[in-house]
């Protein structure tokens, strides 16, 4: 049985039907071992919905209040307070295959060095040694300063946790 617990981070933007279906498809996951860490605004609860409410008083989820003027780092907020040794991120208007972490899982498996994970369509794929910049389109910098030119959404990524502050975030 796997040691590996992942944290998964979501921004809390509002409780439509979208979000709610991302929120939905973490809960959904085939691999158990995680956290969904919701970060919001502080006043983020009293926008909530009945169903959304209902669906997110789940114990797997974890409620993390933002400090006002911060609400563009809450990826980073989410990370200070994840207890997982992976992180992985969902915007809020995306969903995973059921076997999101379960794939990642079982690539961190077979490859225990790996600090850097992304999916492409069903496909994990992993990155060792490279130092990484995430911008709005993902740019991935190789050792060497080439580079890959993946264009790559936050929401196919899982990064040890460790390794999480060698990356830079950028607003959109």
């Amino acid at each position: 049985s796997s040691s590996n617990f992942f944290s998964v981070i979501v921004p809390y933007i509002s409780s439509s039907q979208k979000a709610a279906a991302g929120i939905q498809s973490v809960l959904m996951q085939q691999y158990e071992k995680f956290e969904l860490l919701l970060v919001m605004l502080p006043d983020s609860e009293k926008k909530f919905d009945n169903n959304f409410a209902a669906l997110i008083n789940n114990t797997k989820i974890k409620k993390i209040n933002t400090p006002y003027g911060e609400e563009n780092f809450d990826y980073q907020y989410g990370a200070k307070n994840a207890k997982g040794n992976f992180l992985c991120f969902l915007a809020p208007d995306d969903e995973w295959y059921a076997h999101h972490l379960k794939v990642f899982n079982q690539e961190i498996e077979k490859n225990p060095t790996m600090k850097v994970l992304f999916t492409v369509g069903e496909i994990a794929c992993g990155l060792k040694n490279l130092s990484i910049k995430v911008s709005e389109n993902a740019t991935l910098i190789a050792p060497n300063g080439l580079e890959t030119g993946f264009n790559l959404s936050l929401t196919q990524f899982c990064i040890e946790r460790n390794y999480f502050q060698l990356f830079s975030f950028k607003a959109v």
